[in-house]
């Protein structure tokens, strides 16, 4: 984050802090005042209501300053944008607060709360269209809302409890509790809903910066907890009187409560300021989920060992154990007497449960958790075949079984790369492995790094073919892939549908037909739409196209021919005539080439095979990379 970025990400969190006071004063002064100042004399009653007031003209006040600030800092280009022109929106709910706040204050706390949730549009929610950032911009406003109600309330709750008698001060930590609580569930609730949308895995969530501050921010938030908890709960137990003035300034509350409330009231504030100042950063920096964590352990959970039964009643039990020895040390303490059994007990659980529960830890790389950025494109694809054939294939060979001409020299065979393993690897450990190379235990090197030969693009584009030729191999030794496979990305031309790429084609069964040298030989019979699955049909062709046939399209570049001929595992002479099927989805799910013996021969055939995978879709989305049992 450069030094502009900083500066703008600070003015933004000050400016949040004081629309946070300015909202949560004008609640506090609406909904817990007027119980509390009841039955105190109105002098004091009138100068507590001043000091609200001033404590509200304060908010507003940096709140204006502020934005003002913070407008004028923007580029100009920026300034023209929805962000620039909510800024201005604000401004001027602000300048409506501020000539509303003595005579209307119920009217001027609604302003208030609608400049507070114009913030979503000045951050990543504004930033996203359709039903995710409708559903993230609305999570937001209610965050905001909340937090307002509960740190804004933090500094009008300190003033009464310095400033009334102890029961009237109870009663507004009472009343104030109320709220909080409400608060802290909302604040929960759509913090889950942002952090899902935001950082979307444990990965993004300790691997990148936005991952860190968030989890700085979830820090402060736990510890704002354990200090609002005791203090508030012990000083709301003062007893409230309604008598007179002289009667309830003779009754006390529990000893030192009040001071100990002042003092948590003054440490939350601090610490409330502190996570607003973390939201302000985390809305200038771009959200983990779009991020390439960087994982900072040597290991990694996987669930590859529990395909054997053995293991998986092993590790069934461990995690038995484990549960009952957390069980027993959370027992040991709450209860004072058996404590150091039930803590030894747990441990001795513990310890014992810890190597089985290992097997499902495997090394790790700081690339793990990497995805392809390349959409496995079929372009991709293409050229990491050029790539492989030029860098790779003199140890793995030309078809990849590890049988290149320097083979026999390593003192390890090159890896199998048409074995299923491969699928039990992520996009990021490959990613790891050609660019910094493997080594033999005795650190000789088995495979050279290719990070300073091949910029990142080309690693990729190797890691594309490799997986899209495994495809290949087992669609033609086994008659199926062996693990789920995207559909290449590439563009499309259609013929009366509003599609630029294959992605736009998604909610609908794509039905991928070669077509022969001549376009329209051997033309595929449409099928109607059978139950709601609506079949389009992408042709292939290395032939200059005739006109499509409207509600058709055709692919529209030449490496999708060559891509779908790798993933047939067939030269590419030998696919005209090849029809392979896409779910709604996008995961190539069923392929039929000639002469094979598989796949559909007749219309019914090929309406069955489109109700088969409609009705049993895969389980994970497509675009998260090639990520198999983790």
């Amino acid at each position: 984050m450069d030094t502009g970025t900083a500066f703008l990400s600070l003015m933004r969190g000050a400016q949040l802090a004081a629309l946070l006071s300015l909202f949560g004063t004008l609640l506090f002064t609406l909904a817990v005042a007027p119980a509390a100042l009841r039955a105190v004399p109105p002098a004091t009653a009138e100068t507590v209501r001043a000091a609200l007031t001033r404590q509200a003209r304060l908010g507003l006040f940096f709140a204006l300053v502020l934005g003002i600030g913070w407008f004028a800092a923007l580029p100009a280009e920026a300034r023209d944008t929805w962000s620039g022109q909510a800024l201005v929106l604000r401004t001027l709910l602000l300048l409506a607060t501020l000539k509303l706040l003595p005579r209307a204050p119920i009217t001027a706390s609604m302003v208030a709360g609608l400049a507070l949730v114009l913030q979503p549009a000045l951050g990543h929610a504004g930033a996203q269209g359709g039903g995710a950032g409708a559903m993230l911009t609305g999570a937001e406003a209610l965050h905001l809302l909340a937090a307002g109600a509960w740190f804004g309330g933090l500094l009008p709750l300190l003033l009464c409890i310095e400033r009334l008698p102890s029961p009237q001060a109870a009663l507004a930590c009472k009343r104030s509790t109320l709220i909080w609580l409400a608060s802290v569930g909302v604040i929960a609730i759509t913090g889950v809903l942002q952090a899902g949308a935001l950082v979307g895995s444990v990965p993004a969530l300790l691997g990148t910066v936005y991952g860190r501050v968030m989890l700085l921010k979830l820090g402060l938030f736990a510890a704002l907890l354990g200090l609002a908890v005791p203090g508030r709960l012990r000083f709301a137990q003062a007893p409230v009187t309604q008598a007179p003035i002289t009667q309830a300034l003779a009754v006390a509350g529990p000893p030192g409560a009040r001071r100990r409330l002042r003092q948590s009231a003054r440490v939350e504030t601090a610490i409330g300021l502190a996570i607003v100042l973390a939201a302000g950063c985390l809305a200038a920096l771009p959200p983990a989920a779009q991020q390439q964590p960087l994982w900072p352990f040597s290991w990694r959970l996987s669930l590859a060992a529990l395909d054997d039964p053995q293991i998986r009643l092993r590790v069934a039990l461990a995690l038995a154990a484990a549960g009952v020895g957390v069980a027993s040390a959370v027992l040991g303490s709450l209860w004072r007497r058996p404590r150091a059994a039930l803590l030894v007990f747990a441990a001795l659980l513990l310890v014992a449960a810890a190597p089985t529960v290992r097997l499902l830890l495997v090394e790790a790389y700081p690339t793990s958790y990497y995805r392809s950025p390349t959409g496995f494109a079929a372009d991709s694809i293409m050229r990491g075949g050029k790539i492989f054939a030029a860098n790779c294939a003199a140890c793995h060979g030309a078809e990849g079984h590890g049988d290149g001409p320097l083979a026999s020299q390593l003192p390890v065979r090159p890896a199998d790369l048409t074995a299923p393993h491969l699928w039990g690897h992520r996009d990021g450990e490959l990613f790891w492995w050609v660019s910094n190379g493997l080594q033999y235990t005795d650190r000789t090197q088995l495979m050279p790094a290719f990070a300073a030969v091949l910029p990142d693009t080309d690693r990729w584009s190797v890691i594309d073919f490799v997986r899209a030729n495994n495809a290949g191999y087992s669609e033609r030794t086994a008659g199926a892939w062996v693990a789920p496979i995207v559909a290449p990305a590439l563009p499309v031309v259609c013929a009366g549908l509003p599609a630029d790429a294959m992605q736009d084609l998604r909610g609908s069964v794509v039905r991928v037909v070669a077509d022969g040298d001549a376009k329209g030989a051997g033309h595929p019979p449409a099928i109607p739409p059978q139950e709601g699955y609506k079949v389009l049909i992408l042709h292939l062709s290395r032939a200059a196209s005739a006109p499509l046939p409207a509600g058709e399209c055709m692919a529209a570049t030449p490496a999708a021919w060559g891509a779908y001929a790798t993933l047939a595992g067939l030269p590419p002479d030998a696919l005209p005539g090849a029809e392979f099927l896409v779910d709604p989805n996008g995961w190539l799910r069923a392929a039929w080439t000639p002469g094979s013996g598989r796949g559909w021969t007749t219309p019914d055939q090929l309406i069955a095979q489109v109700r088969l995978i409609c009705t049993h879709p895969i389980a994970n989305e497509p675009g998260a990379g090639h990520e198999h049992r983790d």
